[in-house]
């Protein structure tokens, strides 16, 4: 199943279900949280460090990491040269 397609179930799933238990609504936005973040995006780069595009956390441009060790945002490194890692 696609991340977006996953997203508009949670969706769905929320609306239909948060006006029996509450706890239905927290828990589809938390699972959209975690899905959203699972769409791969590329950092924000300068000569030195990279910044996660979700949280801002910062690391070393060397280090390339596949998600952000902060929030768990998984990056896209495929502009960066065609390395990717």
């Amino acid at each position: 199943m696609e991340i977006e397609r996953a997203i508009a179930w949670q969706m769905a799933f929320k609306e239909t279900y948060e006006c029996v238990q509450k706890e239905a609504g927290a828990a589809c936005d938390m699972a959209i949280i975690a899905l959203e973040k699972q769409k791969p995006e590329q950092p924000i780069t300068n000569n030195f460090y990279y910044f996660c595009p979700c949280c801002g956390a910062r690391r070393s441009i060397k280090q390339k990491h596949k998600y952000c060790h902060e929030c768990g945002k998984k990056f896209d490194w495929s502009g960066d040269d065609g390395d990717e890692e």
